[in-house]
């Protein structure tokens, strides 16, 4: 059996920095359906209306590779925002941090960065522009008689790669 640790970041993103009625009605967004005419869709569909805007509500899980700046750029860069030409993952439309981010990305001197990417860190968790949920250990069980063909460190796919090297014995 092999085990390792895959940074699964689950978040629930908020339009609002808070739950007011507003979000819950739509009041103060004319492009959010009231909660009660919202309807349950398919996996697809979902991912299509979440990059649209239409919920104040986003809840998103992201496998991405464990560094700083590919989590605040996507998520909480105003470059990224949804509905923006340069669209990711922002839904919570933060931009709180923009200097720190793009700072970090360019600093040469390690301490330095991490200094910078925990103050954006510290601005985004004071927004509330998400709240992270839960982060998740991978565990993959395999029979002993399956050979990959290489070495399994990790996978960013959310799975073992079965290639043309993988046989059983």
């Amino acid at each position: 059996m092999n085990h390792f640790r895959v940074f699964f970041f689950a978040i629930l993103v908020l339009a609002c920095a808070v739950f007011p009625a507003a979000a819950a009605t739509g009041k103060d967004r004319p492009d959010v359906k009231p909660a009660a005419v919202q309807q349950v869709v398919e996996h697809a569909t979902y991912h299509q209306q979440i990059r649209q805007d239409l919920s104040p509500i986003v809840y998103y899980s992201a496998a991405r590779f464990p560094v700083a700046d590919i989590y605040l750029t996507q998520f909480f860069h105003s470059r990224s925002i949804v509905k923006t030409p340069t669209a990711v993952t922002n839904f919570s439309h933060c931009d709180v941090a923009d200097k720190e981010i793009d700072a970090a990305r360019g600093e040469t001197d390690k301490a330095k960065q991490l200094a910078l990417w925990a103050e954006a860190q510290k601005k985004i968790v004071a927004q509330v522009c998400a709240v992270p949920m839960f982060e998740t250990l991978q565990v993959y069980a395999r029979h002993d008689t399956l050979d990959y063909g290489y070495k399994l460190d990790g996978s960013m796919s959310l799975g073992p790669m079965i290639t043309e090297a993988t046989q059983f014995k």
